[in-house]
């Protein structure tokens, strides 16, 4: 869409404005200073209505976020919201978190989820089975090619794999187990950016 279409998009939201604004993916919402954002909330309408099938992520902000679009104010700012239910919710996930931080964390959470009860209806996944058919899944095999071994074995001999970057291995190791050609690829482009940062230094 072109930005004068956007716009008026925009001016549509506000004036005259939908009956009932519904949101698919209401966790996409998350950034609170987004154009997109920024515009649904200007939305001049009575009823809001956010669907997400993940609405936490281990992230309290965006789940403040897309309660804020539903009930503007409802859990007051996002200074108010961090030091009411953020930070203590947080202090008290630690490994290291003690008693009082743990017992704070049960209390924060329980006052929140009561507070919400009223307008935020939770669904398991069990609500699906009935109208869903059952879910088969098939795992195949598939050997490596000659070609993907070597490079395997000579990965795990070059670099060996770094237990505090596992995520990073990881993702090295899934180019090749994919395809060589990803790997490849991901090194050219990589190679492209050195020398271009390299240039830009001069």
């Amino acid at each position: 869409r072109t930005l004068k279409q956007l716009r008026a998009f925009e001016a549509c939201l506000q004036f005259p404005g939908p009956d009932v604004l519904v949101c698919d993916e209401g966790h996409m919402l998350r950034n609170v200073k987004s154009a997109i954002t920024s515009a649904l909330q200007g939305a001049r309408t009575a009823r809001r209505v956010a669907l997400t099938g993940s609405p936490l992520q281990n992230n309290l902000m965006e789940y403040y976020t897309m309660v804020d679009f539903v009930r503007q104010g409802f859990l007051g700012s996002t200074a108010d919201f961090r030091n009411r239910f953020e930070a203590p919710i947080k202090n008290g996930q630690h490994v290291d978190s003690n008693e009082t931080d743990v017992s704070m964390m049960k209390h924060r959470a329980h006052v929140l989820h009561s507070s919400l009860s009223g307008f935020v209806q939770r669904q398991g996944v069990a609500v699906l089975c009935r109208q869903l058919p059952p879910k088969y899944e098939t795992v195949i095999t598939v050997r490596l090619s000659k070609l993907q071994r070597t490079l395997y074995e000579q990965y795990l001999k070059q670099f060996r794999p770094q237990y505090d970057k596992l995520f990073t291995t990881y993702n090295q190791l899934l180019r090749v187990w994919n395809h060589p050609d990803l790997l490849r690829a991901y090194y050219t482009q990589a190679q492209a950016r050195a020398k271009l940062q390299a240039a830009q230094k001069k």
